[in-house]
């Protein structure tokens, strides 16, 4: 799989996102092919989770801004 190094920014949160695209034969698996998604695809993203841990990591290493909740309250603290 490659990594996808361009992430766009979305908002004005700076809201990123990180995708991990397959290479190869497992990058044509159609969306109904089931098993041979679970026989494929597993594995290599065992394999980019790996590879791209410290890139994964940076996306956890601090909160982001409180969104805008347009339905629901926000949950108590208390």
């Amino acid at each position: 799989m490659a990594f996808d190094d361009t992430v766009p920014v979305l908002d004005d949160l700076l809201q990123k996102i990180l995708r991990l695209e397959p290479i190869g034969s497992p990058a044509a698996i159609e969306l109904d092919d089931w098993r041979s998604a679970k026989d494929q695809l597993p594995p290599l993203a065992s394999a980019d989770f790996y590879e791209n841990k410290s890139a994964i990591a940076e996306f956890f290493r601090s909160k982001v801004a409180p969104r805008h909740r347009f339905y629901t309250p926000a949950p108590s603290l208390t």
